[in-house]
This record gives C-alpha cells, structure tokens and sequence, in this order.
C-alpha cells in the first residue's frame, strides 16, 4: 500500500527548482557603456543615449533583483560647485528616462562626480565633450 505522504515527497521532489539568471558579460557591457551628453551644461538625455537606456531598461527588465548606480560627469569648464549640480541632474535625467520606461525607481541611485574622474583629458573639445557623460554601474 503507497502512503500519501510518500506520493506528496516524491511529487515535490519532481518540482522545478528556479534557475537564477545570471546578467552576461555583454549585458554588462551595455550598462557600462557611458552615454555621452556632448554639450555644456547639457541636462536632457540625448537622442543616442536614449537609445542605449532603451537597452539598459530591457536587461534590467530580465533581473528585476539587479539594481544600478547613475553617475554624471562633467568636464572641467565651471566651477566644482556647478560642475556637481550638472553631474547630478544628468543623472538624475538618466534614471528618470529608466523610471519612464518601466524601471523601478527603488532599483536606481543617482550620484554625481562632477569633473572629478574624466574618461579622458579635458585638453581639448573633443575630449571635453567625451567627459560629459552618464555612466551606470551594477550595485
């Protein structure tokens, strides 16, 4: 005679157990891939990194535990105090384009580097321009 506790053990022993997924190097190249502002004093998110945040929300729309960090940057032109306000509010565009697009806003800090760690030198426009950008990085 087959007990039902036994039928009920082996039942649950037949249960899918949930695989976590696990963000792919590629992914994670898409997140930290810096989005380039381009103009002084530029706070609106640029057509091209609108783009790219269109890709960011779809990753983290796959890892809804995964949350990130935004942080604006600036070029050295301005004062360190104003440099910093820009830094935040692109971030702070940033994460609302993410929000706008289904993110958790929870899921999102935003900070602000200013002028402090260039991605290249500030000796030219060119550069100038490279440095004013949003970066994310997964927490």
């Amino acid at each position: 005679m087959i007990r039902l506790e036994h039928v009920v053990k082996e039942e649950q022993k037949m249960l899918p157990v949930p695989v976590k997924k696990e963000i792919t190097p590629a992914e994670v190249a898409v997140i930290n891939r810096p989005m380039i502002f381009g103009k002084l004093g530029q706070i609106e998110v640029p057509d091209g990194a609108k783009e790219q945040l269109d890709s960011v929300a779809n990753i983290l729309s796959s890892y809804p535990d995964v949350n990130i960090l935004i942080i604006g940057h600036t070029c050295d032109i301005g004062s360190q105090a104003a440099n910093m306000k820009v830094g935040e509010a692109r971030a702070k565009a940033a994460a609302a384009y993410l929000v706008s697009k289904g993110v958790a806003a929870s899921r999102i800090e935003t900070k602000s580097e200013g002028e402090a760690h260039p991605l290249v030198p500030n000796t030219s426009e060119e550069n100038r321009r490279k440095n004013r950008r949003v970066t994310i990085v997964l927490q």
